[in-house]
């Protein structure tokens, strides 16, 4: 479901719905490492080239942050978000330092990413449903 290629070090990364995750060269495209072999498909593949990091979305609402300054990748933290549906889009504002999602019920939710090397401390702010926001575990109507 998603695909990045890292023409500094010459790495495909790429991950699917058939729940793996995997990294493999370019020039040997029969040297395949996989990363990580989740119980729910990847749905995103967002690349943050800047930082060395890959943001990758599931099939139940999580957010991987992966490390990709050395191979093999390390997952630096994972994040559940409040819906526990398909996250069908990932935005991330580099200015701002927040994460948005967009799931299959229609759910937005903000994370707070934060500077670089402080990966364990995202959170989630809020997520918007249907007129309703949700801050905190309490519910505004807005």
């Amino acid at each position: 479901m998603g695909i990045y290629y890292d023409s500094k070090t010459g790495y495909i990364y790429s991950c699917s719905s058939d729940k793996r995750f995997i990294v493999s060269e370019f020039n040997y495209q029969e040297s395949v490492t996989e990363v990580a072999l989740e119980t729910h498909g990847f749905t995103n593949l967002v690349s943050d080239r800047k930082n060395s990091r890959l943001f990758l979305t599931n099939e139940v609402g999580v957010v991987f942050i992966y490390s990709v300054a050395s191979f093999p990748p390390t997952i630096l933290t994972r994040v559940q978000t409040s819906s526990k549906n398909s996250i069908r889009a990932l935005h991330i504002d580099y200015k701002k330092m927040y994460i948005f999602t967009g799931t299959a019920d229609g759910k937005l939710g903000v994370l707070e990413l934060g500077l670089p090397g402080k990966e364990r401390f995202v959170k989630e702010l809020t997520s918007l449903d249907s007129g309703k926001r949700v801050f905190n575990s309490y519910k505004f109507v807005i």
